[in-house]
């Protein structure tokens, strides 16, 4: 921290204010510094520090470097669990006896400064640690901001009308509101509610977090919108936002279902309902060219070795036989051919109880059904385009499909080749992206889709910096084809209304079952 126009004092100084210099300059580069970050309306801090330094060494500490990196970062803080702000880069002042006041006056404007926003910076060290021979106050190690399409100044401001809107939908729709609507969401009750339970949950339990520290209101909520997941803080413009309209305005129940049903149908939810303009199409040639994911566009029918299982069937094993004249007339298991009665149970039960014993499994295959299959990126170095860390996903027709459509015949029972969750949950029982509803797939030897297929690059299903291009994918989706037909092997019926009957045979013998439901 030493002046660059005194060039007769370097950082080899050996008072002891030089040596306490650079314990500070060390102790501020080892704190960490965390995410998320929060910007304040402190100011005055390089001079506060500067002043409190004697007077006959001040000059000693006048340094342009070393007060960009205190006006830019100094005022930086976190918010702790009871959203109290926390200085990042300044150390504890009783460590130090020279530098204590320079810190203590800091530290003071900074415990009456209030958080205006969140701080994001692309700098991975914050300031210059050195010129020259020159030592300067610097933070190494810093969340460097990145984003695929928006700058750290975009991103912050967009943020900031997050904020804005957060604080609007929590005037408008009170605590109460909150816990009935989740209440709903929670219950099943509503068509596709898993859409926006996960952004229910998360604005009443802002609520519920803001009804118990009302005085850190502001701070709650900037700390709410910096973590939240992308369009929580929408409350307004989305579907938790009619609902929560619905709810609040005392709408009969049937009223609301209805309403909600409507909004969330496949046919109409996140999906564009008119052509893209020459604008769209426009900004998504350059997305696309800036991102670097047209490749990823292309899509193929997924096969049965590529696609993640939970079960699939246990090797045959080859009987052994003494070779006696007497072989044939050995007792078989009386288990294996006692008749079972049909029961009923959940995803979760029939997981719990059958699964891991499962030796074999068929499926019935109803004449109507949800059957779907899985598809997957035609470039295996394609990058990824969707809402989850893998390329792929999977369709299913809005009202489901004839067997006859998939090659089966309907009421027959067909050979369960593996069981798999939906790619969104994979790695998760109980799923990592927000809105995406718990699916499990029989998938089925033999079974494929005999229609042309469109691309089937939903809306929903991908990340979100490709929202605002949805028109024109859902345009290029719809013209395109998936590929691959000929090697397509891992399609067969999801778990859903009425359920789906199978035949489980374990070492104890073979039961019927009809699972109805998750859990």
């Amino acid at each position: 921290m030493k002046s660059t126009t005194v060039s007769s004092v370097t950082t080899r100084g050996t008072t002891d204010h030089d040596k306490e210099y650079r314990k500070l300059f060390r102790d501020i580069q080892a704190r960490p510094v965390p995410s998320p970050l929060f910007s304040t309306n402190a100011t005055g801090l390089w001079d506060a520090f500067l002043a409190a330094i004697p007077a006959d060494v001040r000059q000693h500490y006048t340094c342009n470097a070393c007060r960009h990196f205190v006006e830019k970062f100094g005022g930086v803080v976190t918010l702790g669990d009871d959203a109290t702000p926390r200085p990042v880069i300044w150390p504890d002042a009783g460590k130090y006896s020279f530098f204590r006041a320079p810190i203590v006056a800091v530290l003071e404007i900074m415990s009456r400064a209030k958080v205006t926003g969140v701080f994001l910076s692309p700098a991975t060290t914050w300031g210059t640690p050195k010129t020259g021979e020159w030592s300067h106050l610097s933070a190494l190690k810093a969340p460097g901001f990145q984003h695929s399409l928006l700058s750290a100044d975009q991103a912050m401001a967009e943020k900031r009308e997050e904020f804005l809107m957060l604080q609007t939908a929590l005037s408008e729709f009170g605590i109460e509101t909150a816990r009935a609507t989740v209440n709903i969401l929670s219950s099943d009750a509503l068509y596709r509610s898993e859409k926006c339970l996960g952004a229910g949950e998360w604005f009443l339990a802002l609520h519920e977090l803001i009804a118990a520290n009302p005085k850190s209101r502001t701070n709650i909520c900037w700390a709410a919108v910096a973590a939240a997941p992308v369009g929580f803080a929408h409350i307004r413009s989305t579907m938790i936002g009619t609902l929560l309209e619905d709810v609040q305005s005392g709408l009969p129940f049937d009223s609301c279902a209805t309403r909600f049903r409507e909004k969330m149908h496949p046919l109409r939810y996140q999906r564009p309902q008119a052509l893209p303009s020459e604008g769209n199409i426009a900004q998504a040639e350059k997305i696309i060219e800036k991102l670097g994911i047209a490749r990823a566009l292309d899509r193929r029918f997924a096969r049965f070795d590529e696609v993640q299982k939970i079960w699939t069937p246990a090797p045959k094993v080859e009987s052994k036989t003494s070779g006696s004249v007497f072989d044939h007339l050995r007792t078989k298991p009386a288990s294996a051919s006692f008749p079972v009665p049909e029961i009923t149970l959940t995803w979760e039960k029939f997981r719990e109880k059958y699964l891991s014993s499962a030796l074999s499994m068929t499926i019935r295959a109803p004449r109507h059904g949800d059957y779907t299959s899985i598809l997957t990126a035609t470039h295996d170095d394609a990058p990824h385009i969707l809402r989850w860390a893998n390329p792929f996903s999977w369709y299913f027709y809005n009202g489901g499909s004839r067997a006859a459509d998939w090659g089966l015949d309907a009421e027959e029972d067909y050979t369960v080749a593996g069981i798999a969750l939906t790619p969104a949950l994979w790695n998760s029982w109980d799923g990592e992206v927000p809105g995406q509803s718990k699916k499990v797939f029989f998938l089925i030897d033999g079974c494929k889709d005999k229609k042309d297929v469109p691309l089937c690059l939903f809306p929903e299903i991908l990340r979100s910096d490709l929202h605002a291009i949805r028109a024109t994918i859902e345009r290029f989706s719809s013209l395109g084809r998936v590929s691959g037909s000929e090697s397509a092997s891992a399609a067969g019926l999801a778990l859903g209304n009425p359920g789906v009957l199978v035949r489980v045979t374990t070492d104890l013998g073979t039961t019927q079952c009809l699972i109805k439901g998750w859990d």
